[in-house]
């Protein structure tokens, strides 16, 4: 090799050395390449969220319920394509009723106690960093649900949903993100994985921001988190009975536990069973 040959393979080499890194792949607002990055921002996020006033937590809430809306027919439509349970139809009844009826921030309610040393004010203060485990059967439903409550009490919230149902809760998450972050000027009040698995949801219960862990899922995932450590809210499979005595209006009866029974093909765990 000649001196000029050498020159232009050492510039060759330079030139590769030197040239800037290109960023990693820009995920979607909320969405994360790994579970310590997602945890992490959410608890920045909670930081700042703790110096907002109530009427910042209401405005998300009630954000959320205004523009979210119109949009739960298509969700419940793509949960039940996806997961490949259940119907749209009851689906969406399910997606209404969390959007609607899941209490914002007046449940928040302060009380006094009072007595003749002085008087002891009892006052709501959240968790921190809340990691919620969203099930296949109820995914979108839940994951309203959880953002709605824990949101007006002051959380951030890290979801884990089922790998099942990734597309539409992925689609949700990074939807109410927005909402938030509209309404607050706070990213990432609501975070997840951009490949949720049963690996991530271990690495999330161990990790020590979490705070607290609410599960919606089957009795393994359930179980999994009660040996975390940690404070757990813990709802999974169930198998309820009806009974019907002498007392019952037969007819009324029957119709409501095939009802009961039928609805959304019999996937959520309150509906009659046995």
């Amino acid at each position: 090799m000649n001196t000029a040959e050498l020159e232009t393979l050492i510039r060759t080499i330079l030139s590769e050395k030197l040239a800037p890194t290109p960023p990693a792949p820009q995920q979607e607002q909320g969405i994360f390449c790994d579970v310590g990055s997602a945890i992490d921002a959410a608890h920045q996020a909670f930081l700042r969220y703790q110096q907002c006033p109530l009427k910042t937590r209401s405005a998300i809430i009630s954000a959320l319920r205004e523009t979210l809306a119109p949009e739960l027919a298509t969700l419940a439509e793509e949960s039940a394509m996806e997961t490949g349970m259940g119907n749209k139809e009851d689906k969406y009844l399910k997606n209404k009723a969390a959007l609607e009826n899941t209490p914002g921030i007046e449940d928040l309610t302060t009380s006094a106690l009072t007595g003749d040393g002085g008087m002891v004010l009892f006052e709501y203060s959240p968790f921190g960093v809340i990691g919620a485990v969203a099930p296949s059967t109820n995914p979108t439903e839940t994951i309203i649900n959880n953002s709605i409550s824990m949101l007006a009490a002051g959380n951030s919230v890290y979801f884990s949903p089922h790998p099942g149902a990734k597309k539409v809760s992925l689609k949700l998450i990074a939807r109410i993100e927005e909402i938030a972050y509209r309404c607050s000027g706070i990213r990432n009040l609501v975070v997840t994985v951009a490949e949720p698995t049963f690996e991530a949801t271990q690495q999330m219960m161990s990790h020590p921001l979490i705070a607290v862990l609410a599960i919606t899922g089957g009795p393994g995932i359930v179980a999994m988190g009660m040996k975390s450590g940690k404070k757990v809210i813990g709802a999974g499979a169930g198998n309820p009975p009806c009974i019907v005595d002498e007392t019952a209006d037969l007819v009324k009866a029957a119709e409501d536990i095939i009802s009961g029974a039928a609805f959304d093909y019999n996937l959520p765990c309150i509906a009659e069973k046995a």
